[in-house]
């Protein structure tokens, strides 16, 4: 759980103010960036690669895009391997989605099969892309104030930038009524969550909103027994993706079915690897 904020004005200041609001995110090292138009932001707790080269705001290597990345990409590893020949400097999936989006644009946000929230600005063209994942997993809230717009991982570090602490009375109505605040709505009157699997671009002082268009597929299961089969799988692979780290791996258990499920699959994986050689009796 890393945590990104950033503004659309050069404020090292004021991003200094929001990176200190969201600190907790990131016990790992804090660093902020400051170029024409933009500051970046970025309070980091290391997972894969945790050396000092994996730190972000990271550049890539032509210099032209700068990226502040919260999450994890699971299939980075496949990806560096089709991006190849780029000449990577860490082992990290950070520089992954740079080198990915150096090559397919904003169309590499589909290609990536994992949790994010991020932000990538362009030095040459003074564009600024914020994309969230497809589920929703991490969290990018933004608000446009004082003709600038404004985003971070949480919404405290937004409010430490200035803009004003007034109340959403129609999402507080909601959340009287439904016990949430739907859709990107805050409890801030002008601050707005990114929907899942959305891109929010910024350009010329102009936001525009699309969706990202990802390259997943699914087959509907013909037979219970397929589709059993295909739960016991898709869960093994999910797993599998997930225990690549450079930190030690923990699972959580509530004791529901989901999270038993995952637990039952960690242990099979960890413990009796498909590649073992088991005995037969």
């Amino acid at each position: 759980m890393c945590g990104i904020n950033g503004i659309t004005d050069e404020s090292t200041k004021l991003v200094e103010r929001m990176n200190s609001a969201s600190r907790h995110r990131g016990p790992d090292g804090t660093r902020i960036v400051e170029e024409q138009g933009v500051t970046l932001g970025f309070n980091r707790l290391a997972i894969i690669d945790l050396s000092e080269a994996a730190m972000q705001p990271m550049q890539a290597h032509s210099g032209r895009y700068i990226i502040i990345f919260n999450g994890e990409i699971y299939n980075y590893k496949e990806l560096k391997q089709e991006l190849a020949p780029y000449p990577f400097k860490t082992e990290s999936d950070t520089e992954v989605i740079l080198a990915a989006y150096e090559r397919w644009g904003d169309q590499a946000f589909g290609k990536l099969n994992g949790m994010f929230g991020l932000a990538i600005w362009d030095t040459e063209t003074k564009r600024l892309v914020l994309a969230r994942d497809p589920a929703g997993i991490k969290p990018l809230y933004y608000s446009i104030y004082n003709n600038q717009l404004i985003f971070s991982s949480e919404l405290m570090p937004i409010l430490e930038a200035g803009v004003p602490r007034i109340l959403n009375q129609k999402a507080a109505a909601h959340y009287f009524r439904l016990l949430y605040v739907p859709k990107g709505m805050t409890m801030i009157k002008g601050v707005h969550k990114l929907l899942p699997g959305r891109m929010l671009v910024y350009e010329n002082g102009v936001t525009t909103e699309k969706q990202i268009v990802g390259e997943w597929s699914a087959t509907a299961p013909r037979t219970y027994g397929d589709a059993v089969a295909a739960v016991r799988s898709g869960v093994e692979e999910a797993v599998t993706r997930q225990l690549v780290s450079d930190r030690p791996v923990g699972v959580y258990l509530s004791g529901g079915i989901d999270s038993s499920a995952i637990l039952a699959a960690t242990w099979t994986l960890v413990f009796f690897p498909p590649e073992a050689d088991l005995p037969l009796t």
